[in-house]
């Protein structure tokens, strides 16, 4: 994100950030960082569930 603030781009006008997995830097940078947080436990299940069919 620093790298594109130098490059003289602004978040979020000229481009969208999204962070995955809820990694936890993103509470420590600006703008604030959107996140995607997965449940493993839950996805595992659910393909198991699916793979029983």
């Amino acid at each position: 994100m620093k790298a594109m603030w130098k490059a003289g781009l602004n978040i979020p006008e000229d481009i969208a950030v999204m962070g995955f997995d809820d990694i936890q830097f993103a509470i420590l940078v600006y703008p604030d960082l959107s996140k995607v947080r997965t449940r493993k436990d839950e996805m595992g299940s659910l393909a198991m569930r699916h793979c029983k069919r």
